[in-house]
C-alpha cells in the first residue's frame, strides 16, 4: 500500500483524511471490550466509533466505509 500522506497528517479540509485507533478496554473478571474509533484530522472530531465484546476487523471496516458513504461527495474532495 503506497504512502500516500508521508506522515504529513495536516488535512486542509474535512471528510478527506481520518485516523483510525483500536483501544481494548479491560473490565469485570477478565473481560475485554473493543473500542473502535475513527477522527477526521482536519477537524479532529471522531467521526464514527463502535464499542464491541469481541473484534471483527472486518465488520468495523464496513461499518467506517458505510459512515464515510454518509458524507457528501463533494465534501470529501
Amino acid at each position: 500500500v503506497p504512502n500516500l500522506l508521508q506522515q504529513n497528517f495536516e488535512a486542509q479540509k474535512g471528510n478527506n483524511i481520518f485516523s483510525i485507533d483500536i483501544t481494548y478496554l479491560e473490565y469485570g473478571a477478565n473481560k475485554r471490550a473493543y473500542l473502535f474509533a475513527s477522527k477526521d484530522l482536519n477537524t479532529r472530531e471522531i467521526v464514527y466509533h463502535n464499542l464491541s465484546e469481541r473484534m471483527f476487523i472486518d465488520e468495523l471496516v464496513l461499518d467506517f466505509e458505510k459512515c464515510l458513504f454518509q458524507v457528501p461527495l463533494q465534501l470529501r474532495r
